[in-house]
C-alpha cells in the first residue's frame, strides 16, 4: 500500500465549500465586478480566491465580500456595490494547493475611488507561477484608474500579514497523512 500525503492548506480548501458571495453583475451602476486570472502551472491545481473589504487604508473594519474555489484558472468572483466619492479599500488574495508541489498564494490590497454612476473591473493577475501578482482597475470605457497600494496586504493569509503583490507560503506545512489503497 502506498501513502499519498496533502497538506493542511488542500483539506481546509476542501472543507471550505465552493463559494460565498454575491454573483457578478458587471452592468450594474456604482459596482465594482472582480475577476481573478491564476497562471499557477501544473496539473490537480485547486485554486481559491477571496474578497475582503475594508473602512479605511489603515485596514480596519475588515468584511468578508466573497471566496470562491475552483480548478479554473480565470474565475469571475463577485461584484459588490461601491459608493460614489468614497475611498474603497479592498485585498484580493489567491491560494493554490498543488498537492506534492507545494501550496502558495498571492495577496494585493489597493485603494480607488469611485465616481457617480461608474462601473469597475478589478483583474487581479498572479505572474510567474504566482511569484507575483498586481491588481488594474478599470472603468466601464476601459480606462485604468488611478490607485494606491500598501506595503503590505490587509488580509491575514495562511502565512500571516505578507508583503504587497508578493508569493507567499503558508506557515504551517505539516502533512496530514491520507492512506490510499493502490492495487498493483
Amino acid at each position: 500500500m502506498k501513502h499519498i500525503y496533502l497538506v493542511l492548506p488542500l483539506i481546509l480548501i476542501g472543507l471550505s465549500g465552493c463559494a460565498s458571495g454575491p454573483a457578478t453583475q458587471p452592468e450594474l451602476p456604482n459596482s465594482l465586478t472582480v475577476q481573478i486570472n491564476n497562471d499557477a502551472e501544473g496539473t490537480m491545481t485547486m485554486r481559491g480566491g477571496f474578497m475582503y473589504t475594508y473602512a479605511n487604508t489603515r485596514c480596519e473594519g475588515e468584511e468578508k465580500q466573497a471566496n470562491k474555489m475552483s480548478m479554473a484558472n480565470r474565475e469571475a468572483l463577485t461584484t459588490i456595490p461601491v459608493k460614489p466619492d468614497a475611498p474603497l479599500t479592498f485585498a484580493l488574495t489567491t491560494l493554490n494547493a498543488q498537492g506534492f508541489k507545494g501550496n502558495w498564494g498571492c495577496s494585493v490590497t489597493t485603494t480607488f475611488t469611485p465616481v457617480t454612476g461608474a462601473r469597475y473591473e478589478a483583474v487581479m493577475q498572479t505572474e510567474g507561477d504566482n511569484r507575483t501578482c498586481k491588481v488594474t482597475i478599470m472603468d466601464q470605457n476601459k480606462n485604468v484608474v488611478p490607485t494606491t497600494s500598501p506595503e503590505y496586504s490587509c488580509n491575514r493569509t495562511l502565512a500571516g500579514i505578507v508583503k504587497n503583490g508578493q508569493r507567499y507560503a503558508p506557515k504551517s506545512t505539516t502533512p496530514i497523512p491520507i492512506y490510499v489503497p493502490v492495487r498493483k
